[in-house]
């Protein structure tokens, strides 16, 4: 009984794990595709900076800002990337995570096949015991139905043996 409620326990729990799991790689994709959109704008973002570079070449200030601008996008674009990466890992890490969950709960499908066939044993076990219960009880009858038929047999032979002339008693 007791391993019958940790298998369905446990299988509750690995259940539980694995909504958890579904939904956090539901947010890490929202989150990798911002990211991906948020590169994808840096990305342009340089490409119309590269433009402004190109029809003001005599702004030497705006060239600067600009070269600025890309360092820190440059650092910024570095960031996402490894954000990105390790959102990949984390993904990676999920689905490991996914196979193992989905590993326990054939497992505790298999050990609650495994209690309802020991619970079948001990069923047929009770079965036998209470058959066996009954034939020693009915052993029992006859047993003292043979005590009684010997005490009898006794008493008839002390009685001829009283009526024969030198038996011994």
């Amino acid at each position: 009984m007791w391993l019958k409620i940790m298998g369905y326990l446990g299988m509750t729990v690995v259940i539980g794990l694995l909504a958890q799991t579904l939904v956090t790689t539901f947010y890490l994709a929202k989150i990798d595709a911002g990211l991906r959109a948020s590169l994808d704008s840096t990305e342009r973002l340089v490409g119309v900076q590269e433009a402004i570079i190109g029809k003001n070449q005599a702004l030497q200030q705006v060239v600067s800002t600009t070269q600025a601008m890309d360092r820190k996008l440059t650092q910024t674009l570095q960031a996402t990337q490894a954000v990105h990466g390790n959102i990949s890992r984390i993904n990676e890490l999920n689905a490991v995570s996914l196979q193992l969950n989905q590993g326990m709960v054939q497992l505790g499908a298999s050990s609650g096949a495994d209690i309802e066939g020991i619970a079948s044993g001990m069923r047929q076990l009770h079965e036998a015991t209470s058959d066996l219960k009954a034939s020693l009880a009915k052993l029992g009858q006859w047993t003292e139905q043979d005590r009684g038929n010997l005490d009898k047999i006794k008493a008839y032979t002390e009685q001829m043996n009283r009526r024969i002339p030198g038996v011994i008693r």
